[in-house]
């Protein structure tokens, strides 16, 4: 699925998404997403787009980073967004998301994936990532300068 023929659909689930789970928004920072920047990424074939979907109702979705690793020169995966409506969560929503994404990071030549999550939101992300076989592997700290 295209994010940009999506994306009047996904800025639907955008705010709700910021309200529940950002961490930006406590430090003062508005949702602005730059749809031009991901528009752009997925034109030169380095953004994955993967969507849940409920009786063809948007649910859930994952965006991600493609890019070759300069280290290692493998083509590897970033999450940047990964989003389920409450509604749809407990029911292998995730899981289900997880694997699509899985499989369309395979046609890309992806390995490997990074998924990052909020240490707020540990528990859920945690047991869902471990039971398809993620392993924690860095650890990142933030530093927030109020500026």
């Amino acid at each position: 699925e295209s994010f940009s023929d999506g994306l009047e659909e996904l800025k639907l689930l955008l705010d709700g998404h910021y309200q529940e789970l950002s961490s930006h928004r406590e430090h003062g920072y508005k949702l602005d997403p730059d749809y031009v920047f991901y528009c752009e990424r997925e034109k030169i074939g380095n953004l994955l787009y993967v969507t849940l979907r409920h009786y063809g109702k948007l649910v859930g979705y994952f965006i991600g980073h493609l890019a070759r690793d300069p280290h290692y020169r493998a083509m590897s995966l970033k999450m940047d967004i990964f989003y389920v409506v409450p509604e749809h969560r407990g029911y292998s929503g995730g899981r289900v998301l997880m694997e699509a994404v899985h499989a369309a990071a395979k046609t890309n030549g992806v390995d490997p994936i990074y998924m990052i999550f909020k240490e707020e939101h540990r528990t859920h992300m945690q047991a869902m990532l471990e039971a398809l076989g993620y392993k924690a592997f860095e650890r990142t700290y933030v530093m927030w300068l109020g500026g």
